[in-house]
C-alpha cells in the first residue's frame, strides 16, 4: 500500500462504494459519489527528471501522477479528469517538442500521447500554451482525444478559438450500484495578461477577455442543460477586488451562481492550504470558495487535484449535498531529502520514451568550456555569477545586432534578472567549471522569451531599477538580531540587474514602488547611478538588450512597449547558448560581478536569505556569508552584514 495518502485514499472502491451503499440505504434519494480529478501547470513535466542536471527528480512528472489517477479510479471508478492549462512549455522537453521541423507534420505531440492513454476527459488552455505561437498550438490541439474548451479566448473578428463549453455524458454508478446517466458540464478560462506577455504571438489574431463576463454569457445556458458544471481556471486567488482583466479571479467567479467545482492553477500553489487563508470567503481547510469546492494542485505534476461531490436526487435534478478536497503529492520533503510517494507508470513512461531519450541526448550536447564556476546561489547578496554571463551574451547579440542601425551609436546595456532563485528549494543555477553542455547553457535561461531592443532614457531606467529593488523588504539600522533581507511575494524574475551601470541599493530606504507596482511618494533606493563613472544624465539616450517579457507585459517602469525599438528574431536562451558555442575552443573566464551593491551605512546590520543547499559547499566563495541553519523545507538560510 502506498505511503503518504490519506485514509479516504485507502479505504479502495470496495470500501466507498459499501458506504455509499449503507448511506443509501438511510436515505431514499439516489445518490452518486462522482470524483474529479485534475492537474495544472505540468509545464511538459512528464518523466520525473531534470534534464539541465541529468538526473532523476521525485518531485516532479505526469508519469507519477498517472499511478495516483490510477489508484484513484481504483477507489471511486465515478471518475473523471481534466487539466487546466500551461502544458505544453516549461522543460527542456518542451523546447526539443517545439523546435522547427521536430515533430513531421500531422505527428501526436509526445504530451497527447500519454494524455489520450490516461483517456482525460477534458482541458483548457494557459498563457504559456501560446509561447511557441499559434501556429505550433494549433497543431499540436488536433492530437488530444479529449475536448479543449476555452471560454474567453477569441480569433479576431469574434469567432471562438475553442468550443468555449463541452457537455460530456457518462454513465455513473449510484449507492445503490445502478447505473446513472449525468451530464457534466466543462468551462475553461485564460489570463487575459496573454495579450500582453505574448504579444508579438498573438496580437492581431487573438483576443482574451475578462473570464468573469464570460461566464456571464456561457454559464446560464450550460446550467440549464447540465447536472454538474465544473470550472476549469487558469487562474488562481486574488483577494483584492475584482476589476476587468482580473488575472487571478476565483472570489469573482464563485460568486455567480452555478458553479459546481473549481480547478485553479496559475499561481503554482496548494489549495487547500494555509496560504490562502485569511478572507472570509475562502475555507483554505476545507477547499471552498464562497461554499464552491475548488483544488489548486501544485505544479509540474508535484499533485493531483481531487474534488469529491455527494450528489443527491432532488426532483428531477442532481445537487451537490457536500464535498471533500485535496491535493494528493507524488513526494515528500524531509529536511534536504525527498521521499517518493509512488513509482511512476510503466504505460505513462513508455509512451514518453522517444521523445525523453531524445531529449536527453539533445541536452547532453557539448557546447563550451567554463572556466570559473557558474551559480545563483547567493544572487540576492550582489553575487550573481549566472545573470552576469547571461548579460554578457546579451551585450554580444546586442552589439552585432544593432550594428548599422539606428541605434549603433547609442550606449548599451543589457538586462536580465535571475532566472532561477530559489523559486523551488532545487531552482538555482549550479554549473560547475569545466565542459559545459547543452543542459547547463540552458539552464541559464529557462523562458520561452525573444531578444528585443528598447530606447530608453536615464530617467526611465532609475525607475526600471527601484521597481526591481522592491524586491527587498525595508530594514531598521537598530533591529537585534539578522533581518529577512529579500520579499519573497516579488518574483525573483522581476529583479533585473542592468549591466554597462554601476549602482548601489539602500534596503533600509522605502521603495519607489509597491509589490502590486504602485508609486511610492517619497520613496527610493537607488543611489549613485553611474554609466563609465559619470553619473547618469536623466535625458540621455540608452538602448538596452532584454526579453520580450519586459516589452510585452508593460509593468516594469521604463521597460514597456512604447520603448520598444527592435525586436529579434531569436529567443534570449538561443543567443546565450550561440555565446556560448561560439567560445567552445577557449575558456569562459569568470563573468563580471554585479552591476549593483548596496550602499555603506552608519552601522553594521544582519541580515538573512534562504537559499539551495548546494550553496553550503560555496559558502567561502563570497567574502561575509555565514550559514545560519541547515536545511529546513528544503533550503540553507545564510547571512552577512550590511554596513
Amino acid at each position: 500500500m502506498t505511503a503518504g495518502l490519506s485514509r479516504r485514499s485507502l479505504l479502495g472502491a470496495a470500501g466507498v462504494l459499501a458506504l455509499d451503499a449503507q448511506f443509501a440505504r438511510s436515505d431514499e434519494a439516489p445518490r452518486i459519489k462522482l470524483r474529479l480529478l485534475s492537474t495544472t501547470d505540468l509545464h511538459m513535466f512528464v518523466m520525473d527528471w531534470d534534464y539541465y542536471h541529468a538526473r532523476i527528480d521525485p518531485k516532479v512528472g505526469l508519469v507519477k501522477i498517472a499511478a495516483l489517477v490510477a489508484q484513484a479510479r481504483r477507489e471511486n471508478p465515478n471518475c473523471l479528469l481534466f487539466d487546466n492549462g500551461d502544458l505544453l512549455q516549461g522543460d527542456p522537453l518542451a523546447d526539443w517538442c517545439a523546435a522547427p521541423g521536430r515533430l513531421p507534420e500531422g505527428a501526436l505531440h509526445p504530451m497527447f500521447e500519454v494524455m489520450n492513454g490516461l483517456r482525460y476527459d477534458a482541458a483548457t488552455l494557459g498563457n504559456h500554451e501560446f509561447n511557441y505561437g499559434l501556429a505550433f498550438l494549433e497543431r499540436a490541439l488536433n492530437g488530444p482525444k479529449f475536448p479543449y474548451v476555452s471560454t474567453n479566448i477569441l480569433r479576431t473578428g469574434g469567432a471562438p478559438f475553442l468550443p468555449p463549453t463541452a457537455v460530456l455524458e457518462r454513465t455513473l454508478v449510484d449507492a445503490s450500484g445502478a447505473p446513472r446517466q449525468l451530464k457534466i458540464g466543462v468551462i475553461g478560462f485564460a489570463p487575459p495578461q496573454i495579450m500582453s506577455w505574448d504579444k508579438s504571438r498573438v496580437e492581431g489574431r487573438i483576443e482574451v477577455g475578462d473570464a468573469v463576463e464570460a461566464v456571464r454569457r456561457h454559464l446560464p445556458d450550460l446550467r440549464e442543460s447540465c447536472d454538474v458544471v465544473v470550472a476549469l481556471l487558469h487562474g488562481g486567488i486574488d483577494f483584492s477586488a475584482h476589476g476587468p482583466g482580473q488575472e487571478n479571479p476565483a472570489l469573482a467567479l464563485c460568486e455567480l451562481s452555478g458553479l459546481d467545482a473549481l480547478v485553479l492553477g496559475h499561481q503554482h500553489k496548494l489549495f487547500p492550504g494555509p496560504g490562502f487563508s485569511g478572507h472570509a470567503e475562502v475555507d483554505a481547510q476545507a477547499g471552498k470558495i464562497g461554499g464552491v469546492p475548488a483544488v489548486m494542485p501544485g505544479f509540474w505534476g508535484s499533485h493531483l487535484g481531487v474534488i469529491d461531490l455527494d450528489l443527491v436526487r432532488d426532483h428531477d435534478r442532481w445537487r451537490v449535498a457536500g464535498s471533500q478536497v485535496e491535493a494528493r503529492p507524488i513526494s515528500r520533503r524531509n529536511g534536504e531529502s525527498v521521499a517518493a510517494l509512488v513509482e511512476a507508470d510503466p504505460a505513462a513512461v513508455a509512451a514518453i520514451a522517444p521523445a525523453h531519450r531524445a531529449t536527453v541526448a539533445w541536452m547532453d550536447q557539448p557546447v563550451g568550456h567554463f572556466a570559473a564556476p557558474v551559480d545563483s546561489y547567493f544572487c540576492w547578496a550582489g553575487h550573481d555569477p549566472a545573470t552576469a554571463l547571461v548579460n554578457e551574451a546579451q551585450l554580444d547579440y546586442g552589439r552585432r545586432w544593432l550594428a548599422g542601425t539606428p541605434y549603433a551609436d547609442l550606449p548599451l546595456l543589457s538586462a536580465m534578472a535571475p532566472n532561477k532563485s530559489g523559486y523551488t528549494p532545487d531552482s538555482y543555477v549550479d554549473i560547475a567549471a569545466g565542459p559545459v553542455a547543452l543542459r547547463d547553457a540552458a539552464d541559464l535561461y529557462i523562458y520561452a522569451n525573444t531578444v528585443v531592443a528598447l530606447k530608453v532614457s536615464g530617467a526611465q531606467i532609475r525607475d526600471w531599477l527601484e521597481y526591481a529593488a522592491r524586491a527587498f523588504l525595508t530594514l531598521t539600522l537598530d533591529a537585534a538580531g539578522p533581518q529577512e533581507l529579500v520579499d519573497r511575494r516579488i518574483p525573483g524574475y522581476n529583479f533585473d540587474a542592468i549591466a554597462g551601470l554601476t549602482y548601489r541599493i539602500d534596503p533600509t530606504r522605502p521603495p519607489a514602488f509597491e509589490r502590486d507596482g504602485e508609486r511610492v511618494a517619497g520613496g527610493g533606493r537607488i543611489f549613485d547611478l553611474r554609466y563609465q563613472g559619470e553619473v547618469l544624465p536623466p535625458e540621455r539616450a540608452f538602448m538596452v538588450i532584454t526579453n520580450s517579457y519586459r516589452a510585452d507585459s508593460g509593468k516594469t517602469p521604463g521597460a514597456n512597449a512604447a520603448a520598444l525599438a527592435l525586436r529579434a528574431p531569436d529567443a534570449n536562451r538561443d543567443a546565450v547558448i550561440d555565446y556560448i558555442r561560439a567560445r567552445k575552443n577557449q575558456n569562459i573566464g569568470a563573468p563580471a560581478p554585479a552591476p549593483w551593491r548596496f550602499v555603506d551605512l552608519p552601522n553594521k546590520i544582519a541580515v538573512a536569505f534562504d537559499t539551495g543547499v548546494g550553496a553550503r559547499k560555496k559558502l567561502g566563495e563570497v567574502p561575509g556569508l555565514r550559514l545560519i541553519r541547515e536545511a529546513e523545507a528544503g533550503y540553507l538560510r545564510v547571512g552577512f552584514d550590511l554596513g
